[in-house]
């Protein structure tokens, strides 16, 4: 049988398949290889499907199997060693050859690990394509290409490494890969080819120099058939072999469609709609994924919903699986750990992880569940930064709240004590089983025993692909426990989750792949060989298809050139020759890919395009753009009316703050949110100081500082500055753990100098008759710090209509000056908020821009109520503004004034006061939005609710 090369229309299987049919009852003494593993699934099925019996198969082997078996054929009993069982080996030659050091201190095995892999990589590549290691010392012969001397000085210490790897794995009796493809090269001629009738080599293309002199040795004998596809640069194979070929079938020109989608979640969706229209949907179909990142959402949301039968041949990355996902995070939280205390947002990120929140309690996942948000709950609200396992276990509130939110989940009274054992045991299980790992055996151990728990205690299992993704999981887990590295120990608990990261990136989940039935779903590389009626690639983006990023390699690119190893350029053309191939096989072809700013299509979408142009003598590319089906007008929020309900909550005891009345006056809609629903948002610990937190600390601070000058006349000293200062430290440490690091060292060393400039305000002459009175209800510094409730202010308040209410403050400061009584707030922003002289009574529709706030008002209102003596001459309300780029004053009643002027001023501000308490308890008048959006949505935290995200 003649060598053949088929145009791609030829159905390489379906050849195969009648040559072997020629002579049915000697089809086992047949040999047929393809360069991977699926093509024989295809022709084993074809095989099947025309004998419609049972059958003795062929030897149907993918090129890895066929050299594998040579190998043994040649009585090499070398135990077979992977990627993991390398490090070991070349971490201790390296300690001999240094061609990786670390810089003075000797070099460990967590500095060698992101180097070790990378390095067996490239040994393997350069063995297979039998590299000597005397053509990295010759690497000077290009000195003139640019390549730096650091680097050259580098090849040759590489050299002497790559040498003495292979020459332990030949001493050891080991074998890799490449050494098996080299060995198999170098004997191949001792392989009897009489052992089969016929030997097809199919759908071969881009070969390493080991299997180039295999191949070539096969050439040789009558009885092996080689059958190429014809496309892009296939001569160099024909060349390469030596071969003559016979052309056969003649070229097709597929019905090509080109879709422009906006993100690949349109491109899923139109795929949908393509499976929804299509006629055909059986094998003969295929769905190619050059990338497996959709894989779930084509399940989902295409496959799922309109075809019944399909197979799944992609290898889908483990890192990227859920499971992946919980180790990833619970290392991070064990790096972020500190003298024994959890960093609370990576603790919560373990908690709240989907496996971990539903461990089950009870036969349920209903109590941890809610047991892990309590926790959440309460670390949120008390502001915790870093907290240890043994307070959130033996803290009575958080078992308190606990209880008393499962008591509505949990009928049994025994359950309720459960909750400490049960916090305890998700703690041991994910967080202090790893907090001491003795050796890389012992962390193995401890991540099965993890996965095991999962697998028996937890609702992960009912997920279809969860317990496929644990077995493989711990199948890798089982290889680094029988490498190598079983009994080393890495410095830092992180080097540990570092090694199995590694590893676990270079291992994907196997989908079965048979039996082959119905619409094929493959990566590319599993498409070779095979031919499809209907094609429908997704993906087809540049930086894709092809895949041109850059080789995760220490040899340089001009390096690489020299020494014959694939580079980028390589890549492309074999992409491109496997793409073209897949194409022009095809009757139906459908080419989905993204086109934005930072999207383009690949380059040989352009090609076939520019090519079909040419053809047509036109630029109508007839490209089809993909889009949602939604609409993003935004819709005006719309009013709530005042149920009874409400009125009555609202009458009974009526109770305002100055904030809650000011938030009613820049949006009355906003009050509803959060005084009458009482919603808030769920608060996060931050990795950065929350606003909020630092303005609290900087009230704390100033209050701490002026209660020490209550009782006198307000004179800062030298001595002052430093005492500032040691009262921000004080303030700091306690309320920020590690104050003294990052981001938090540098925001004291801003609030120290906020507060030094505060003090140069204080001290100027304008203060040299200020005495400080109180600091918030505090008169002298001998008075406890008060909680919330006991600072503030009350009084009743009478409006127009004469209905009674109570209004409540907390006042920062109050200050005697020159016999007036100047009340203070401090404000950490700049931005001002005291009414404006425009101010109008009557104009009720521009109070939000005129009257701003009420806030001052009220707070001489307070004042007023507990000194009903001090007459409103002789007082004064402003604010300290903080954020300015000089601190400043400003105040309610500006100098000048009269006190009858002071008198009339302020009764339009009570009237203003009255107005807006008798129409937050008018039944008649709904909660509006605001009227002012770009001023005020921007920075409330309900703008989603209200339909209004798009205000910055």
């Amino acid at each position: 049988m003649k060598h053949i090369l088929c145009t791609p229309d030829i159905d390489i299987i379906a050849m195969i398949r009648d040559t072997l049919l020629q002579d049915p009852d000697r089809m086992s003494d047949n040999l047929v290889v393809f360069p991977g593993k699926r093509p024989t699934h295809f022709l084993r099925k074809s095989l099947a499907d025309a004998l419609g019996k049972p059958f003795m198969a062929p030897h149907l082997m993918s090129m890895d199997e066929f050299i594998d078996h040579m190998f043994r054929t040649f009585d090499h009993d070398a135990a077979e060693i992977a990627a993991i069982d390398s490090i070991p080996i070349l971490f201790d030659l390296n300690q001999r050859e240094s061609f990786i050091a670390a810089q003075g201190d000797p070099l460990t095995l967590d500095d060698f690990l992101p180097w070790g892999f990378r390095l067996y990589s490239d040994f393997e590549e350069m063995h297979i394509e039998a590299i000597r290691p005397e053509r990295l010392a010759e690497v000077e012969v290009i000195t003139k290409e640019g390549v730096p001397q650091r680097i050259k000085d580098r090849l040759a210490t590489l050299s002497r490494l790559y040498s003495s790897f292979y020459g332990y794995i030949e001493s050891s009796h080991l074998s890799t890969r490449a050494t098996r493809y080299r060995a198999v090269a170098e004997e191949c001629e001792s392989f009897d080819v009489m052992d089969y009738s016929h030997i097809i080599f199919a759908g071969f293309f881009a070969l390493t120099a080991s299997e180039r002199k295999v191949l070539r040795y096969f050439t040789q004998h009558g009885n092996v058939t080689f059958v190429l596809q014809k496309g892009p640069a296939i001569e160099n194979i024909i060349n390469d072999l030596g071969i003559e070929v016979e052309e056969q079938g003649r070229p097709l020109t597929p019905s090509v469609h080109f879709y422009k989608a906006m993100d690949v979640h349109s491109e899923v969706m139109q795929l949908g709609v393509l499976l929804r229209e299509a006629k055909d949907r059986d094998h003969r179909s295929v769905i190619v994924m050059p990338r497996s990142d959709a894989l779930f959402p084509v399940i989902h949301h295409a496959l799922g919903s309109e075809v019944e039968v399909y197979n799944v041949s992609v290898g889908y990355p483990l890192y990227r699986t859920p499971l992946f996902s919980l180790i990833d995070t619970i290392g991070q939280c064990l790096e972020s750990r500190y003298e024994g205390s959890y960093y609370v947002p990576d603790y919560l990120k373990v908690i709240l992880h989907p496996y971990v929140k539903n461990v089950l309690m009870e036969r349920s996942n209903e109590p941890t569940r809610i047991i892990v948000h309590t926790i959440e709950d309460y670390l949120v609200e008390n502001k915790y930064r870093f907290i240890s396992l043994d307070t959130i276990e033996n803290d009575p509130d958080v078992l308190e709240q606990c209880a008393k939110r499962l008591q509505g989940s949990i009928k049994r009274t025994q359950s309720l004590k459960m909750i400490q054992p049960h916090i305890r045991t998700v703690h041991n299980i994910f967080f202090r089983v790893f907090e001491r790992i003795d050796t890389v055996g012992d962390f193995v151990r401890k991540m099965m025993e993890l996965i095991s728990f999962l697998a028996q205690k937890s609702t992960a299992n009912l997920h279809p692909y969860t317990g496929p993704f644990m077995k493989t999981m711990l199948e890798a887990l089982f290889d680094l426990s029988t490498s190598a590295l079983d009994d080393e120990s890495f410095l830092r608990t992180n080097g540990y989750f570092r090694l199995l990261s590694n590893y676990v990136r270079s291992i994907r989940y196997p989908f079965a792949g048979t039996p082959i039935k119905g619409l094929q779903v493959l990566g590319s590389l599993e498409t070779r060989t095979l031919r499809f009626d209907t094609v429908y690639i997704l993906d087809v983006n540049e930086g894709i298809v092809p895949n041109v990023r850059k080789e995760d390699t220490m040899l340089p690119y001009k390096v690489r050139k020299y020494l014959g190893l694939p580079t980028h350029e390589e890549r492309e053309r074999i992409a491109r020759y496997y793409f073209e191939v897949l194409l022009n096989g095809a009757h139906t072809v459908h080419v989905l890919y993204c086109e934005s700013e930072n999207k383009e299509k690949s380059r040989f979408v352009e090609r076939i395009i520019w090519q079909r142009q040419k053809e047509t003598r036109t630029l109508d590319a007839k490209t089809r753009d993909v889009f949602f089906r939604v609409s993003f007008v935004h819709r005006d929020p719309q009013s709530i009316p005042k149920t009874d309900d409400m009125t009555a909550y609202i009458s009974h005891n009526p109770r305002f703050s100055a904030s809650s009345l000011n938030t009613y006056l820049q949006c009355p809609l906003l009050f509803y949110y959060t005084n009458i629903l009482g919603l808030s948002m769920r608060g996060m610990p931050l990795r950065e100081v929350d606003p909020l937190d630092r303005g609290s600390v900087i009230h704390h601070i100033l209050e701490e500082f002026f209660i020490r000058k209550a009782g006198k006349k307000l004179s800062i000293t030298d001595k002052d500055y430093r005492v500032m200062d040691s009262i921000v430290d004080e303030q700091f440490n306690t309320v920020f753990p590690r104050a003294d690091q990052g981001s938090l060292m540098l925001l004291k060393l801003q609030v120290k100098r906020r507060m030094k400039d505060v003090l140069q305000f204080y001290r100027g002459s304008d203060f040299a008759h200020t005495t400080v009175l109180e600091c918030e209800n505090r008169t002298g510094p001998h008075t406890k710090r008060l909680h919330y409730w006991e600072a503030l202010y009350t009084t009743p308040f009478l409006t127009g209509k004469g209905i009674k209410a109570t209004l409540s403050g907390k006042i920062d400061r109050v200050d005697d000056r020159n016999g007036t009584r100047v009340i203070l707030d401090y404000k950490s922003g700049s931005h001002e908020e005291v009414p404006k002289r425009s101010f109008d009574l009557g104009d009720r529709a521009s109070w939000y821009k005129t009257l701003v706030s009420v806030q001052l008002p009220v707070y001489i209102l307070l004042y007023q109520g507990k000194h009903p003596d001090r007459a409103l001459d002789a007082i004064n309300c402003g604010l300290v503004l903080l954020g300015t780029r000089a601190i400043k004053e400003i105040f309610l009643f500006k100098p000048g004034l009269t006190a009858q002027e002071k008198n009339a001023v302020f009764e339009q501000y009570t009237g203003a006061l009255s107005i807006l308490i008798e129409e937050l308890l008018e039944p008649d008048i709904p909660f509006v939005p605001t009227a002012a959006p770009e001023k005020f949505c921007g920075r409330c935290d309900f703008k989603v609710m209200c339909d209004r995200q798009w205000i910055e």
